[in-house]
């Protein structure tokens, strides 16, 4: 009997840690192909991109089986705090 052959392909996500700026999706695929603003990162095909700077990021694993999944673009933001100063309040002037 015939039996129709299926491959399953995995769904990943871009996860980032604000303490050491550092992007990872699943490990233990064939490829990684990193994007910063639409644009290809040379030199970075791992799981893990560190030292990750305000912009979108993008990211496509290639599986073993064949299977080329992307992941939602993300995007990394820098909120910083504004220090208010107050000075000594005056009283009304009549």
């Amino acid at each position: 009997a015939w039996s129709p052959e299926f491959v399953l392909c995995p769904v990943i996500s871009i996860l980032y840690n604000e303490d050491n700026s550092t992007l990872t999706v699943p490990g233990g695929f064939e490829s990684y192909t990193w994007l910063f603003n639409g644009l290809q990162i040379d030199g970075e095909s791992e799981n893990v991109l560190e030292n990750a700077i305000p912009g979108n990021y993008g990211v496509t694993i290639i599986t073993e089986y064949g299977c080329e999944v992307s992941a939602e673009v993300f995007t990394v933001t820098i909120i910083v705090a504004q220090r208010l100063e107050y000075g000594p309040t005056q009283p009304p002037t009549y």
